[in-house]
């Protein structure tokens, strides 16, 4: 096997066990200190038909969204972000009762950008995301960045 063939993509990377586990303690803390102020745990599917991720990154995002038709001729697209995906399922879940508002959200996952590759950025990457849906207000969005200010204190 030729040694480029051995290398990841350019713009992925592999984690290797000392870089995974770090990076899995990080995201424990994460989980430990959003619980403890209400925000759930929440996962969508990595990929979302083309339609529900169409026309919602304004044209630089358009232009950055890994998209392609399935084996079953769907059109189908790798998340870019994780709001999307979550607006896709409020939609669904709020009007059934699932999902009731306000709702604290603590989404961690990977999303993909069709980026060029530059020094730092990549094309496979996690995002973090504290998300409170059905509340408004200075309040609201105090309680978020009280949740990210306790995972970096921590942290340190």
């Amino acid at each position: 096997m030729a040694e480029q063939s051995l290398l990841p993509l350019s713009g992925f990377r592999d984690f290797l066990p000392a870089e995974a586990s770090a990076r899995e303690a990080l995201l424990r803390v994460i989980r430990e200190v959003a619980g403890q102020y209400g925000y759930q745990g929440f996962d969508t599917p990595v990929l979302e038909r083309d339609e529900v991720l169409s026309g919602r990154y304004g044209s630089e995002g358009e232009a950055l969204r890994y998209r392609f038709e399935d084996h079953g001729k769907r059109r189908v697209g790798l998340r870019y972000d994780l709001t999307v995906p979550f607006a896709r399922v409020l939609a669904k879940a709020v009007p059934t009762g699932e999902i009731r508002l306000p709702f604290r959200r603590l989404h961690t996952g990977l999303v993909w950008r069709a980026d060029r590759p530059q020094a730092g950025r990549y094309r496979e990457f996690m995002q973090c995301d504290f998300d409170m849906a059905g509340a408004t207000g200075v309040l609201a969005d105090a309680e978020v960045l009280s949740v990210a200010a306790a995972v970096f204190m921590k942290l340190s």
